[in-house]
């Protein structure tokens, strides 16, 4: 983990094979005192420790929660409302988990960068099939 401390409704990142796995702190839960959840492609939106959400890879700081602790603490809780929801790559992956606990909407960067190279690949393939 780099040097930062952690606080309740931050988003953490890992870096895996070339993306990014994020998943929110919501402080002490019933593991280790360092919870986080997260959407996993096997399982779903789940609450783990650090140290499983992390597997052995280092800890990212991805996006601060603002707000005061009455804030993060509803970001904390809108996370673990989500457990157990199914995981989607292109509607509810864990971007858009973590986004929607915390700024309320379900967004995921990745998903749309991915989609509009494949449109600009589709328009480039349209050009060059004409001539």
């Amino acid at each position: 983990m780099q040097n930062v401390t952690l606080e309740v409704g931050d988003i953490i990142r890992i870096v895996r094979f070339g993306y990014n796995h994020v998943g929110v702190f919501v402080g002490s839960q019933d593991f280790d005192g360092r919870c986080v959840v997260h959407n996993c492609k096997g399982g779903g939106v789940v609450l783990s420790s650090l140290a499983e959400f992390a597997d052995g890879t280092q800890v990212y700081m991805h996006q601060k929660a603002s707000g005061n602790i009455f804030d993060r603490e509803a970001i904390a809780r809108r996370a673990i409302a989500l457990v157990g929801t199914k995981y989607d790559l292109l509607s509810f992956n864990c971007e858009h988990a973590a986004s929607l606990a915390q700024r309320g909407k379900a967004e995921s960067p990745q998903v749309a960068g991915y989609a509009l190279a494949l449109l600009a690949l589709g328009g480039l393939a349209l050009m060059t099939k004409g001539k």
